[in-house]
């Protein structure tokens, strides 16, 4: 079955191919509050991140982690991906128990993971190997796959699964974000593909 509120642990890198000022409009920042924070008058914590979103987004490599704090752990783990600029992702990082030789497969699709947990005809599979895991709470990295192009604007959510309950994340809702790139939702897999 399918776990909804479980937060992958892991780390994505990526690449941005049109650096870009987030399009965050003027109206769209003033009723953030943001135009007032910055002429000093209003400081809170949303108005800092709104400030973040609105930096330039600068092309190159970058690499965005959710937390490494597992409390929870299966043979699956579902996550968002959302794109606020045209990016590729090259690698990913996941959360695995054991180390050593660990056999890995990742799917992906357009749009979210929601209402699509368990039907394999909606996922493609990008990658089936064996990955070199580092234990619980350290970032195993999986690459080797064909990166995945993100669209300004768009969604794409990754499924992660492995043999063994293995994979590990955490319960509740974490999402990480920069100014290109959001991890939103998660869901842990107890069983293998699909199950």
């Amino acid at each position: 079955p399918a776990f909804k509120g479980r937060q992958w642990n892991g780390s994505i890198k990526y690449k941005v191919l049109n650096p870009a000022t987030n399009p965050a409009t003027a109206d769209a920042l003033a009723d953030a509050g943001l135009i007032a924070a910055e002429q000093g008058q209003i400081t809170t914590k949303s108005t800092a991140n709104a400030a973040t979103r609105r930096k330039p987004i600068k092309g190159g490599r970058h690499k965005l982690s959710s937390p490494f704090n597992a409390n929870n752990g299966g043979c699956g783990t579902q996550f968002n991906v959302e794109a606020s600029s045209d990016i590729k992702i090259t690698s990913l990082g996941a959360n695995v128990r054991s180390t050593g030789p660990h056999n890995i497969v990742v799917y992906m699709k357009q749009g979210t993971h929601g209402g699509y947990e368990l039907s394999p005809g909606a996922w493609k599979l990008i990658f089936s190997g064996s990955v070199d895991a580092k234990g619980e709470d350290q970032p195993t990295t999986i690459d080797g796959f064909v990166d995945v192009s993100v669209a300004a604007e768009s969604s794409v959510a990754f499924y992660i699964s492995s043999e063994m309950s293995d994979l590990r994340y955490t319960n509740g809702d974490h999402p990480a974000s920069d100014s290109a790139i959001a991890i939103t939702g998660g869901a842990g897999i107890s069983d293998h593909l699909f199950r």
